[in-house]
């Protein structure tokens, strides 16, 4: 029963990550043709654009060390709660 379960679950995780990885390589794709449109149109845009990619480099980092201290912090803050809870239902 449980390995019917994992299964499941594993096979939803299948599932959504080839359509999130076709999505992401879409994506990807426009952007990259996109990009090189402009720039063979207008050259002096690659000197903006990246720029603008170094400025979004930076902000995904600070980003990402925020997301993760907030994710510790988050934890942190709700194990006492669980605790709790699982000490009433437990009785």
């Amino acid at each position: 029963r449980i390995l019917n379960r994992f299964t499941y679950d594993v096979e939803q995780v299948d599932i959504t990550l080839a359509q999130y990885m076709s999505i992401f390589l879409i994506a990807s794709s426009w952007l990259v043709a996109s990009q090189v449109v402009i720039i063979t149109i207008v050259p002096w845009l690659f000197i903006v654009s990246s720029f603008v990619l170094f400025l979004y480099v930076l902000v995904l980092r600070h980003y990402r060390w925020s997301a993760s201290d907030l994710q510790r912090l988050d934890a942190v803050s709700r194990s006492p709660l669980q605790a709790a809870l699982a000490e009433g239902l437990d009785g």
